[in-house]
């Protein structure tokens, strides 16, 4: 088997796994329909398959959201001319974007139908950390709860998404367009073809398929210490952390005195999770493991 087929079959295997995605959206897709003849192809009729292949990606579509979201759990309305308006039943609105609106909608999917972020102490007029505010949806989440919540996020397309966010429900959210890490300099982040919503400083080598560049733009973002963050808000009950990559400097250039100002972690991790496991363990965090890469932690000394 070629190289290329090889990655390409690959690619197409950790699409069919990805237990995040939906099975209507997986039969919508035809990977199904791709994963057999791959499973049953040889190595000559594999090179056959991908020869000539492209990848190309279009915009989402109103059509795309009514036809993979259940419509009884969310009502969705033209905003302006960049938005859809999202209602979720028995719970916020939020805006989304109209070019990549499949995937915010996964986003709102996961935070308020799936309830992805359910695994927490009660919150209310606690302080909640979140790095990777994306499109704010965990920010109004945790705030919906009674938080107090600041908020960081590196892209100005998210940041300033999250802000409408925050105020389209009425809530007092301090959002900032900082990326986090273990210095304060600049730093260029990695933007997929299809805009902010696949966004990283770091790309970490098991999740990226040889000869595909998945992050093909760039942009310069600001970053800031996470220590120094802690130092101006004080302890801080309840950090989350999705933030693809910056959780490792960011996490591990802590001492021992500053990560025990933090009493709760709730983090998607990117790499081998073993680093953050042993520093958060040697600061006195009970760690355990969810699936989808999660990590929480909990200090009890």
């Amino acid at each position: 088997m070629s190289s290329r087929a090889g990655a390409i079959a690959r690619a197409f295997v950790r699409g069919v796994a990805d237990p995040r995605l939906p099975l209507l959206a997986l039969r919508e897709r035809g990977f199904g329909f791709v994963l057999e003849r791959l499973v049953h192809a040889t190595p000559e009729k594999l090179d056959d398959m991908v020869h000539g292949l492209e990848v190309r990606s279009s915009p989402d579509t109103l059509a795309d959201l009514l036809h993979l979201f259940n419509p009884c759990l969310v009502d969705v309305a033209d905003e302006d001319a960049q938005h859809y308006r999202v209602t979720v039943r028995g719970g916020p609105v939020l805006l989304i974007r109209k070019a990549v609106c499949v995937s915010d909608m996964r986003v709102v999917e996961e935070t308020f139908v799936r309830d992805l972020y359910a695994e927490h102490p009660p919150l209310d007029e606690r302080t909640v950390l979140d790095v990777g505010a994306n499109l704010g949806d965990t920010s109004v989440y945790y705030a919906r709860k009674g938080a107090r919540v600041i908020a960081y996020e590196p892209s100005k397309e998210l940041c300033d998404l999250a802000v409408r966010n925050a105020a389209l429900n009425g809530l007092d959210i301090e959002v900032h367009q900082l990326g986090i890490g273990c210095d304060d300099c600049m730093l260029e982040m990695a933007i997929g073809p299809r805009g902010a919503t696949q966004c990283s400083m770091t790309v970490f080598p098991d999740t990226q398929v040889p000869d595909e560049p998945i992050l093909s733009e760039r942009a310069a973002i600001h970053v800031v210490p996470l220590a120094d963050v802690l130092a101006r808000i004080g302890p801080v009950f309840f950090l989350k952390m999705d933030c693809e990559g910056c959780e490792y400097p960011a996490l591990l250039s802590l001492s021992t005195g500053q990560l025990r100002t933090i009493e709760h972690v709730f983090m998607e991790y990117h790499g081998s999770p073993d680093p953050l496991r042993r520093k958060l363990e040697e600061s006195g965090f009970t760690v355990r493991f969810r699936e989808w890469k999660l990590l929480l932690a909990d200090r009890i000394s």
